[in-house]
C-alpha cells in the first residue's frame, strides 16, 4: 500500500488515505489469509523530516482452530499508528521512505501481530481432537478410554493438584 506524500512534504500538511486491498508479503512478518481484502483507513501527516501515519485496519482472517483443526474466521480491528523518515531506525520504531513515497504494509503488519492471539479457538469450550483416535470431540463423543495411563511418568502429579 504506496501513500504518495510528496504534496504535503512540502506544505507540512496531512493526507487522508483509504485501501482495500491485499497486504504485501514481507519478509520475517506475520503470514495472513483474509477471507477478503482488508479495509485501511488513515491519514498521514507530514513535514520536511518525517511522516506520522495513523490508522485501522478492519478484515477477516481464515485460520484453524487450535484444539480441533476446524476452518474459523477471526475478525481483526486493528489501529495503527507509526513514524516515518528517510533513515529506517527499526528499533526506534521509526520505517524508512524513499522518493516522497511510504509503504505502510510492514507498519501495518506489525500492528497487526501485536494483536492477535496466542491460539485461535473455535469457541471458548471446544472440546478438541482426541488424543487416541483423533475424532473432534465437538462433533462426535469416542470409546476411547479417558483414564490416564498408568505407564505415564507424568500420571503422579495428577495426584499432587
Amino acid at each position: 500500500m504506496l501513500v504518495d506524500i510528496s504534496n504535503i512534504i512540502k506544505t507540512k500538511g496531512s493526507k487522508d488515505f483509504s485501501f482495500n486491498e491485499p497486504l504485501m508479503d514481507i519478509e520475517d512478518s506475520v503470514k495472513l489469509e483474509f477471507r477478503e481484502d482488508p479495509v485501511v483507513t488513515g491519514t498521514v501527516t507530514a513535514d520536511e523530516h518525517e511522516a506520522l501515519v495513523k490508522g485501522h485496519l478492519s478484515g477477516v482472517i481464515k485460520e484453524k482452530c487450535s484444539r480441533c483443526l476446524d476452518d474459523i474466521e477471526y475478525p481483526l480491528e486493528v489501529d495503527f499508528e507509526g513514524t516515518f523518515a528517510e533513515k529506517e531506525n527499526l528499533e526506534e520504531d521509526i520505517y524508512g521512505y524513499t522518493s516522497s513515497v511510504i509503504i505502510i504494509d510492514r507498519m501495518v503488519l506489525d500492528a497487526i501481530s501485536l494483536e492477535l492471539p496466542g491460539q485461535y479457538l473455535c469457541r471458548e469450550d471446544c472440546k478438541g481432537l482426541c488424543p487416541k483416535c483423533g475424532v473432534n470431540r465437538n462433533r462426535e463423543k469416542c470409546n476411547c478410554d479417558t483414564l490416564p495411563d498408568e505407564n505415564n511418568p507424568f500420571a503422579k502429579l495428577k495426584d499432587l493438584f
